[in-house]
């Protein structure tokens, strides 16, 4: 088989525009210079129908470098009116042409739907034909619109750094042929470092326990409840305050409740259950029975794994007198700015990973 390389003195040292960009992508990612905390590419003002690009900008695009105007903001101007009774999404991307090995900024025009998507990004991977392109910003324009707003620009672009990482925002991932797996990104607004599986995009950090979550301390001295008398139902006592358990992930659910009653041997039920006193249990506890004039701390723990999606919802700590016959107390602690009632969520680790035999 006959090997080649490129510079070659053999040829004059010639390289192609295909065998180039070839050489380029070996070391230069696709996307903008700089970084998140830039001036984006692409703005809006109201001032019409169009959008702008922001002089003095510099990206690369499959190797090909690319430099807006360096003193003038570009307009895109005039974009097609939108009669359609629905909206759409429109796009602007730098867009390769292999025909002319230029890079410039193409307009894309959404399709008008009641839920719309962005157009579909043309990314041949082919370095001799086909043409390629990088998104810069999406918008959506509402029926009958007149004018661009700022706040209707959403910036897509990322931005490479020496070392393989790219810098992004939570909302500005790399998507498309660009993914590879294991490309790292750092979200400079979230702090989170994340990495592409091949399937979806795993912080980096994943495999390790990220400790306290969230949860909620009380503040008031009042008492949750007084005077439940015998089995007249579960009251509600220390929440963890709406929180978001994401996918894939592995939770404890820790709580305490303090009581106290004026007669002796009785038994209290504790739980923890999802979504207040009807919704699913997690955890059952019947701590030792009580003693008259003795206040009781009970700590409580539970685990809760989400599944596929995240779900957002609150955990609540319930209690109910189990047997014995008198008053029972549940109360926040009396001194709660040096000590107060917690109930805290912590992360474990990934979900999954405990063998139940």
């Amino acid at each position: 088989m006959a090997q080649k390389s490129r510079p070659d003195p053999a040829n004059g040292t010639v390289v192609t525009s295909d065998e180039y960009e070839g050489l380029a992508l070996s070391y230069v990612r696709d996307g903008v210079v700089g970084s998140p905390a830039d001036t984006p590419v692409v703005y809006a003002d109201s001032t019409g129908r169009r959008v702008k690009v922001v002089a003095g900008k510099m990206a690369n695009v499959r190797g090909c470098q690319w430099w807006s105007d360096p003193t003038t903001d570009e307009i895109i101007d005039t974009l097609p009116a939108n009669t359609s009774g629905n909206p759409r999404i429109d796009r602007l991307v730098l867009r390769l042409n292999r025909s002319t090995r230029q890079v410039r900024t193409q307009y894309l025009q959404g399709t008008p739907a009641v839920t719309p998507s962005a157009p579909a990004l043309t990314q041949s991977t082919s370095t001799s034909s086909g043409n390629f392109d990088m998104p810069l910003a999406r918008w959506t324009v509402a029926n009958g619109y007149t004018t661009v707003a700022a706040a209707d620009i959403v910036t897509e672009a990322w931005y490479p750094q020496g070392g393989g990482t790219i810098l992004c925002t939570s909302t500005s991932r790399p998507f498309g042929v660009v993914l590879v797996k294991g490309l790292a990104i750092y979200e400079t607004d979230s702090g989170l470092r994340q990495t592409w599986t091949g399937a979806a995009w795993q912080r980096s950090d994943w495999d390790t326990a990220w400790g306290l979550a969230g949860g909620r301390a009380e503040t008031s001295t009042a008492p949750y409840v007084t005077g439940l008398v015998n089995a007249s139902g579960e009251s509600i006592g220390p929440n963890s305050g709406s929180f978001t358990f994401l996918a894939g992930r592995r939770y404890q659910l820790r709580t305490e409740m303090s009581f106290d009653t004026s007669v002796s041997d009785l038994t209290v039920e504790l739980r923890i259950r999802e979504d207040g006193i009807s919704g699913t249990e997690r955890q059952y506890l019947v701590p030792p029975r009580m003693l008259a004039g003795n206040p009781c701390m009970s700590m409580l723990e539970a685990y809760y794994e989400p599944g596929a999606s995240n779900v957002t919802k609150t955990m609540y700590a319930t209690s109910k007198v189990a047997s014995g016959s008198g008053a029972l107390n549940m109360r926040r602690r009396a001194t709660p700015a040096s000590n107060p009632i917690r109930f805290e969520v912590w992360d474990v680790g990934p979900a999954g990973r405990i063998t139940v035999v």
